[in-house]
């Protein structure tokens, strides 16, 4: 009989601890990949992601830094942990060029995670991005730029003086091209398509976006 309030004061104590468990079990934020890879001996470089938001900036150096963060979409769960566990930073050669390949993403798995990639490379080097849906931004870059997205917007924040010509190209979405502030193109249209040119410059900038908008920034 004398039990019985030690046992009433236990089980809530017993509760909460169940329940602190039961929730740092499941607690899972997401996880961070990354890698420098050399570019000695690399005359371009290419990145290709299925799916989530690419941050390229230009840079001395001679390696490509790569970091890929995986966030879960909501509360943690076993979902987003098995997802991200499966994201991973793939790179090879073929011939001089660097192919760099963020794998282990889908459209399934796009449900339960968030994938932000910057990377930081040799402003020198011409780059080519493929993204099926996700944003790509790129800036200080000085060779040749060629972007290609599935569905998303593009932003290119280049230096005037380096640039020979920029085209843009997008199927539904808005294609503009800024100009030291003073936005020179904008015709938000389906089919859109913009084209600049420098005789002075010599990079080359071509950005193909089916669905989502384009902008250039010269400066």
């Amino acid at each position: 009989m004398y039990l019985a309030p030690r046992q009433l004061f236990f089980a809530p104590f017993a509760v909460a601890i169940l329940s602190v468990f039961t929730v740092s079990a499941w607690a899972y934020d997401g996880r961070t990949v990354d890698q420098e890879i050399s570019t000695d001996g690399a005359r371009s470089v290419q990145i290709k992601q299925r799916i989530g938001d690419l941050a390229i900036r230009g840079g001395g150096g001679d390696s490509v830094r790569i970091e890929v963060q995986v966030r879960c979409a909501g509360t943690g769960t076993p979902d987003c942990r098995h997802a991200a566990a499966k994201v991973r930073i793939d790179w090879g050669r073929k011939g001089s060029r660097l192919e760099v390949r963020i794998i282990g993403t889908s459209r399934f798995s796009s449900r339960h995670i968030r994938i932000n990639t910057t990377v930081k490379m040799p402003d020198t080097l011409p780059l080519e991005t493929d993204t099926a849906i996700g944003n790509v931004t790129i800036s200080d870059l000085k060779s040749d730029i060629e972007v290609d997205i599935g569905e998303g917007d593009a932003e290119l924040t280049l230096k005037k003086k380096v640039v020979r010509r920029v085209n843009l190209d997008v199927g539904v979405g808005d294609a503009r091209i800024v100009l030291g502030g003073t936005q020179i193109d904008d015709s938000g249209k389906v089919l859109d398509a913009v084209d600049w040119s420098n005789p002075e410059g010599k990079t080359l900038v071509e950005v193909d976006v089916a669905i989502g908008d384009a902008v250039v920034k010269l400066e």
